[in-house]
């Protein structure tokens, strides 16, 4: 365990600090450079993670809606009530309304995250895709071309 400004703790002193009531643990993913990748273990999204996830898609994930991201909520695609991390892997930017829709009881709308940013709806007139920014088009990403050989 580290403290900013500080340095490394002896063991002895982090599991002092560690069982003090109200102690809160995040953690935090490092790529091999010790680039921050993520901060995990939170109900809401950090404002670094909601960043990451509107500039990832740039308006809300529904397939009818065009709301820019920086009007959506950050919604959990598996819901954190049900174990879904708080990882910008499991993050998407929604409308209130389509947000709304997605939780109802009896929803119409089910939506999954099989790779980062690309969000699969499937609703009443079938399955829809929607896919991140492509910062190299300039546009939103289009589904990977299926090769005939």
């Amino acid at each position: 365990m580290a403290i900013d400004d500080y340095g490394p703790l002896p063991a002895a002193v982090a599991r002092e600090i560690a069982m003090r009531p109200g102690s809160t643990w995040r953690r935090l993913l490092t790529d091999a450079q010790g680039a921050l990748l993520e901060v995990a273990e939170r109900r809401l999204p950090s404002p670094g993670q909601v960043r990451h996830v509107r500039a990832r898609n740039r308006q809300c994930v529904h397939p009818t809606c065009t709301r820019p991201a920086t009007r959506t909520e950050t919604d959990h695609t598996v819901p954190y009530s049900e174990g879904g991390p708080t990882l910008t892997i499991n993050l998407g930017p929604c409308c209130k309304r389509h947000h709304r829709m997605r939780h109802r009881p009896g929803r119409l709308w089910r939506v999954r995250q099989p790779t980062p940013g690309t969000f699969v709806w499937a609703g009443p007139s079938g399955t829809t895709t929607t896919y991140p920014y492509d910062y190299l088009t300039g546009e939103e990403q289009l589904p990977p071309k299926v090769r005939n050989e």
